[in-house]
């Protein structure tokens, strides 16, 4: 998962819209904690602070 969560840091800060990665989250979970706690559970991870636990909702 941490190797993940690196990745999408990089990918995150190579786009060229800054706007982009304030607007929309990013966000990453494990398909272990999807499958026991379901993906309303606070299992999603923000890529910008890998060690929160937040619950997805729509805006």
């Amino acid at each position: 998962m941490e190797t993940r969560i690196v990745a999408l840091q990089a990918a995150a800060a190579d786009l060229a819209l800054t706007d982009f990665r304030q607007d929309v989250p990013i966000l990453a979970a494990s398909l272990v904690d999807l499958l026991h706690n379901g993906p309303a559970a606070p299992v999603w991870r923000p890529v910008q602070d890998p060690d929160r636990r937040v619950v997805w909702h729509r805006p």
